[in-house]
């Protein structure tokens, strides 16, 4: 019987490689979440402005002026996901 313990090495007398670890992505975390605030400021912003002038939304668009919030809302809370996943390197 090999009385010899085996570490994994792939040769004798060398160390196992070492990799250095991911840098996190500060920036592109950073500028996801000013793209979630934009985009939730954006669609109030909309939505504030087609409620003070009705005049200037068509016809069609008329019965939807709230959906500007409910989507903003919905697109940055998406992008704030997208943010957080970026955060933890998923």
């Amino acid at each position: 019987m090999n009385q010899q313990i085996s570490l994994g090495f792939p040769f004798p007398g060398l160390p196992p490689p070492s990799f250095p670890q991911r840098p996190r992505a500060v920036k592109g975390f950073g500028l996801a979440l000013f793209a979630g605030i934009l985009t939730i400021l954006c669609g109030i912003a909309a939505t504030i402005l087609a409620l003070l002038y009705p005049g200037n939304v068509p016809g069609w668009l008329a019965p939807y002026i709230w959906g500007g919030v409910v989507i903003g809302v919905g697109l940055g809370v998406l992008i704030f996901l997208g943010a957080f996943l970026i955060w933890v390197r998923y």
